[in-house]
């Protein structure tokens, strides 16, 4: 839901859609009640993704890729296949679940976050 929001918010700021002023046809009032109505509709989502992060002390570039997996009440899976790892939670639990490694990390998600 955050997300959505920021996206929204970010749509809103780039474009400079008004609640009330028309744009191609629309109002921003028009827009985010067909967002909410798609996001209410909405049970589970999946894509692929690519990323690369760059730490602020070891300052050189990871790349990571794969699968990912939401669904409603806050549950998500990561499905890493570079680096081969995983990061599932229930919506109150985070598993970081590392196969090469034999280990699993289990954290408070609202700690995480």
């Amino acid at each position: 839901m955050k997300r959505v929001c920021l996206t929204v918010l970010a749509v809103v700021a780039v474009f400079g859609l008004g609640l009330n002023h028309p744009v191609f046809g629309i109002t921003g009032e028009t827009a985010l009640s067909e967002i909410q109505k798609r996001y209410d509709s909405t049970a589970d989502l999946e894509a692929t993704f690519v990323q690369e992060y760059v730490g602020k002390v070891v300052r050189v570039p990871q790349k990571g890729e794969g699968q990912v997996y939401f669904k409603k009440k806050g549950m998500m899976r990561w499905d890493y296949r570079v680096p081969n790892q995983k990061l599932i939670s229930n919506g109150q639990t985070l598993w970081y679940y590392q196969p090469e490694e034999n280990q699993v990390f289990v954290s408070d998600l609202a700690k995480v976050l």
